[in-house]
């Protein structure tokens, strides 16, 4: 099955990248449209808030799909979606916590693939590094 360009129309093919496979318009470079590969097709899934393409990518804390148009998002943050498209759903901490180190307060995040916490307080930490925390269901192990 062939995909087409949504800029100019044109077919989309399927790259090797330094971070992996994605598809690009053939008719490079005129047109720099791309989108990530989902499976071995286009990705083309759309955030429900803003309508922007989402993305695919791999960081320090695993695999995620989102969009990162924070702009376009009524709080100014980055929206985080399950596989097929799906938010993911958001945590909810047991109260507030605080750094064990810095005394900082607790943010209750996703990170490879698991609830944790983490305090953001880098410049008090004797690492000068983000701390993570255990979760313990919906508490944090400090």
């Amino acid at each position: 099955m062939e995909h087409s360009c949504e800029k100019c129309q044109k077919p989309l093919r399927k790259k090797e990248g330094k971070k992996g496979t994605f598809w690009s318009c053939s008719g490079y470079p005129d047109c720099k449209f791309t989108l990530d590969d989902l499976n071995g097709s286009p990705m083309t899934l759309r955030c429900p808030e803003c309508g922007e393409l989402l993305r695919a990518g791999t960081n320090a804390h695993g695999t995620y799909t989102a969009c990162l148009r924070k702009e376009s998002h009524s709080d100014g943050q980055a929206r985080f979606f399950d596989a097929a498209g799906q938010p993911r759903k958001s945590l909810q901490a047991n109260g507030e916590f605080f750094c064990s180190e810095c005394n900082g307060p607790l943010d209750y995040i996703m990170a490879k693939g698991k609830p944790m916490f983490i305090c953001r307080n880098e410049e008090a930490h004797e690492s000068k590094k983000a701390r993570f925390f255990e979760d313990n269901n919906g508490a944090p192990i400090l």
